[in-house]
């Protein structure tokens, strides 16, 4: 399991600071997800028809994906790079669809067999390499903030936020020194 320090002392998470590989039991983790921070949830994946890409058709009516339940104890187990794939824009439910999507497409007798789809959910969970499509954009933009110079009141230059500001200050410097 991640040694880790708590970071997040109002909530208990905590944040890895070292790694070590931890042997984990695919069939517990299937039969006991609450032991490891998740649960199962169930629903329909579907795929789109390859002669007519508007069209979708459903490949299995019972998918499984992760549903998470504790996410300092999933931290533990799945590590934070599960957590950070997410940051992309993904869906965890969409990409526990997309490990079984065309699996299931392939082999209709994959459709009814659950454990190993869940097998084939937890194996794309608990892979570390980065998401499939994953990216950066960094976007830079310059904005240009006016600034007004004026006099201040003890007749030194100033800088001011508006116009407005700059008039309201001349004036009163005109009557303090008259």
């Amino acid at each position: 399991m991640n040694q880790s320090r708590n970071i997040y002392p109002e909530t208990n998470m905590t944040a890895p600071t070292t790694t070590q590989p931890v042997e984990l039991d695919l069939d517990d983790m299937i039969d006991h997800p609450d032991k490891y921070g998740f649960d199962w949830g169930f629903g329909p994946v579907a795929k789109k028809d390859p002669t007519d890409r508007k069209t979708k058709f459903t490949v299995c009516e019972r998918a499984p994906y992760i549903v998470h339940k504790d996410v300092a104890l999933m931290m533990q187990y799945f590590g934070p790079t599960y957590f950070l794939d997410m940051a992309n824009g993904t869906s965890g439910k969409v990409r526990d669809q997309d490990a079984v999507r065309d699996p299931c497409a392939r082999d209709l007798k994959l459709r009814t067999n659950i454990r190993q789809l869940q097998r084939m959910v937890l194996v794309r969970a608990l892979d570390q390499r980065a998401p499939r499509g994953s990216h950066m954009i960094v976007v830079e933009k310059t904005v240009e903030v006016p600034v007004f110079y004026g006099i201040g009141l003890d007749g030194k230059p100033k800088v001011f936020q508006s116009q407005a500001d700059v008039l309201a200050s001349i004036i009163d410097f005109q009557q303090q020194n008259q």
